[in-house]
């Protein structure tokens, strides 16, 4: 059965998912979970409802499991009450140590994945620059493998912690 803009839902809507570190992301999911997944990342500033359910149902259509989410501060995940950085800041790249970065970011989306127990997805942006998309989607997959080996790393580490309270 055809997917059309009329009839396209999600599976579960919208949820609230934990990805560590104490932020919730908020997600939806189209689609069979057994297709292959694709992850509707909007970018800074913008909403996941801003994709459009026509264009999820075509993918949907074409066999894909689509997944979009809200970043942090956006939407209904997780508002981190920190203020932004100054102009100045920016300008220097000097953020304060309560600052997120966009590689926490990274992070968050990792978290996602491993919560919806996805090993690999392919990621859908919006339309940009091609070299700048190129190296946007060449850092994330690195920043995304570097992501898994410091969460198994950080998870090793808790385990032990948590073992070594217990004894005292």
């Amino acid at each position: 059965m055809s997917a059309t803009p009329e009839t396209i839902a999600s599976n579960n809507g919208e949820r609230l998912v934990d990805v560590g570190r104490g932020i919730e992301l908020c997600c939806e999911t189209f689609g069979d979970p057994a297709d292959p997944p694709l992850l509707l990342v909007m970018g800074l500033g913008m909403q996941m409802v801003h994709w459009p359910l026509p264009l999820i149902a075509q993918l949907v259509d074409r066999g894909l499991y689509v997944i979009r989410f809200d970043n942090r501060d956006r939407g209904c995940s997780t508002h981190v009450q920190i203020a932004p950085p100054t102009p100045s800041r920016l300008v220097t790249r000097r953020f304060g140590a309560d600052q997120y970065t966009l590689e926490d970011m990274a992070l968050d989306t990792v978290g996602l994945l491993d919560a919806l127990e996805l090993e690999s997805v392919h990621d859908g942006q919006p339309p940009r620059r091609p070299a700048a998309a190129a190296h946007l989607s060449a850092a994330a997959q690195a920043r995304a493998a570097r992501a898994r080996r410091l969460r198994r790393s950080h998870a090793r580490a808790a385990d032990r912690d948590r073992r070594a309270r217990r004894r005292a």
